[in-house]
């Protein structure tokens, strides 16, 4: 297994959610996508990338301040994900209930950098 960040699980799984959200916006009518999709894939790629930034951190308390903008990140995917579910546009199957479980695994990374 990778070491630092790459080894990470929820690295791992926000970034594959990243990947699997961008493929399906790309199929998005182009209102669709300037409006909402570009905001979703912004959104989606911040969480592996604040998760990634976390690790380069050596104090804990930076550390989980990233992974609390990791967290700001994810919720706001979040709300893009409602409303494109809204708006009846292609989504990845579980997206919604895979990034409730990523924000869990954050939640947890965030109360271990805290609690140390």
């Amino acid at each position: 297994m990778a070491k630092g960040f790459e080894g990470l699980v929820v690295y791992q799984r926000a970034g594959k959610l990243s990947d699997a959200v961008r493929a399906s916006v790309h199929s998005w009518w182009r209102l669709d996508v300037w409006t909402a999709g570009v905001q979703l894939v912004r959104a989606t790629d911040s969480v592996p990338a604040n998760i990634a930034e976390a690790t380069g951190h050596t104090s804990l308390k930076e550390q989980a301040r990233f992974y609390v903008i990791a967290r700001s990140s994810l919720r706001e995917a979040q709300h893009w994900l409602i409303r494109a579910e809204a708006r009846e546009l292609p989504l990845p199957n579980g997206a919604r209930q895979e990034a409730q479980e990523i924000g869990q695994m954050l939640n947890a990374l965030i109360r271990s950098t805290n609690r140390a």
